[in-house]
């Protein structure tokens, strides 16, 4: 439910206000406002590179629903096939650049089978499907609760 003077944005709730102060120009410096603090090169303007990435996003979703169907649908997807066709696509375009895979990474004996990282970040990409919360036997990479395992990995880790 939005309260009085909140637009509701994508499932999120957005104050008018806010949207207002952005449209203004209020909010950061007149130079975090320009394409070049985005790294945007040449003549392009911060609208045409939204629109860019935006386009080869939604390119790259139909793509991969298009993937599931001939697959099966969401259930018969693998983790490789998810991962290849939109999480690392989506990634990339975030400006993450194309993932590392992981060998994992062990600490004092304990494994903890990540799937990719950034930056000595983990970031675990499992399949469509996978329950980030629950512990999923067979499931390569979910025998252990996926967050649960991250989690534990960030807090023993103090390089990550």
């Amino acid at each position: 439910m939005s309260g009085a003077g909140a637009i509701r944005i994508e499932g999120g709730i957005v104050p008018a206000s806010l949207l207002q102060l952005l449209r203004d120009g209020a909010l950061g410096s007149d130079e975090s406002r320009k394409a070049e603090a985005f790294h945007i090169v040449g003549r392009q303007t911060i609208a045409d590179a939204v629109n860019r990435a935006w386009s080869y996003l939604v390119g790259a979703w139909e793509a991969w629903n298009e993937t599931q169907a001939r697959q099966g649908g969401l259930e018969s997807t693998s983790a490789a096939t998810a991962r290849e066709r939109w999480l690392l696509p989506l990634l990339q375009e975030l400006g993450y650049g194309r993932l590392a895979p992981s060998r994992g990474v062990t600490i004092d004996g304990q494994s903890y089978p990540v799937s990719h990282e950034w930056n000595q970040v983990p970031i675990h990409l499992v399949g469509p499907g996978v329950d980030l919360d629950r512990r999923n036997p067979g499931v390569q990479g979910a025998a252990r609760a996926p967050q649960a395992m991250v989690q534990e990995l960030l807090n023993r880790d103090e390089d990550r």
